[in-house]
């Protein structure tokens, strides 16, 4: 288990229909591998199209979504890491938070659960992330 006890407590507490630690960690796991599959095939634009398409076509797993934005937005900072490009906008924090708003709104977690949410879980999406990555890494 990746540590989701408390991101479970978290999230039952806050959404009306509750999930199991399970199935977050499968969300999650999910998410970090069709980002790194997505990224390595298609690049930043192919993860821009697959998150777009995502918050469009929310359903019952609409924080898979917030979820894949994490993980995508992870491999954008790392990729810029001791670049001098700018980071992608689509991923930057106001566009990002007006993505991710409407699912906290609609799940009825105020800001402070929003947050304390995204603070417990995007450590946990960025290790999964920098895993799949390295995972059958190509060169050297």
């Amino acid at each position: 288990m990746i540590g989701t006890l408390l991101i479970s407590t978290l999230f039952s507490s806050a959404v009306a229909h509750p999930r199991t630690a399970a199935d977050v960690e499968r969300d999650l796991t999910k998410a970090a591998k069709t980002s790194v599959a997505i990224y390595r095939s298609n690049g930043m634009s192919g993860l821009i199209v697959k998150t777009e398409e995502c918050y469009k076509n929310l359903d019952k797993h609409q924080f898979y979504c917030v979820y894949l934005d994490l993980a995508s937005r992870h491999i954008d900072q790392d990729f810029l890491a001791g670049t001098n490009f700018p980071p992608t906008e689509f991923f930057a924090d106001e566009q990002f938070g007006a993505r991710v708003g409407p699912v906290f709104v609609k799940t009825n977690m105020d800001m402070q659960q929003a947050n304390a949410y995204l603070a417990e879980i995007t450590p946990i999406i960025n290790k999964l992330v920098d895993d799949h990555l390295r995972k059958n890494k190509v060169g050297p």
